[in-house]
């Protein structure tokens, strides 16, 4: 990819009721056993999704406080071994469906799933239209 001039980066699919810093470990194992990474790399993204239904399940078996302390976990452990802020990669169907008000993630880069013929997005309340910057602008 780097040879390609292609702009390369690892995200994870969050699963709410596996420990999160187990997967933390998993995603950091997955990193060390690739290329190393280059200064030029995204930083690490943390998918945060409801589907399928399984998935939606889970993160509806679990209060707002749970989510939120998974997901804090997750990014802490990331963030702390990468010396990266990690992206959030979420739609806003799922955000305001689970994480509604929670504004712990709002200073980490947003990454929205778009399955709209729309120009624009929708974005989370939750992230001020003074982080709303162009995705390369983080990095």
């Amino acid at each position: 990819m780097q040879g390609a001039g292609v702009i390369r980066g690892a995200y994870h699919f969050f699963r709410p009721l596996v420990d999160p810093q187990a997967q933390a470990r998993n995603f950091l194992d997955y990193l060390a056993s690739v290329e190393s990474i280059q200064p030029d790399d995204l930083p690490p993204a943390l998918d945060l999704e409801h589907f399928p239904e399984n998935i939606g399940r889970e993160w509806d078996s679990i209060s707002k406080a749970e989510r939120v302390s998974r997901v804090r976990e997750w990014i802490g452990i990331i963030e702390t071994e990468t010396r990266r802020k990690p992206i959030i990669y979420t739609s806003f169907g799922f955000w305001d469906s689970f994480m509604s008000g929670v504004r712990d993630f709002s200073n980490y880069p947003l990454w929205v799933a778009h399955y709209t013929s729309n120009f624009r997005p929708f974005i989370p309340n939750e992230w001020s239209s003074r982080l709303r910057r162009k995705f390369t602008d983080y990095f």
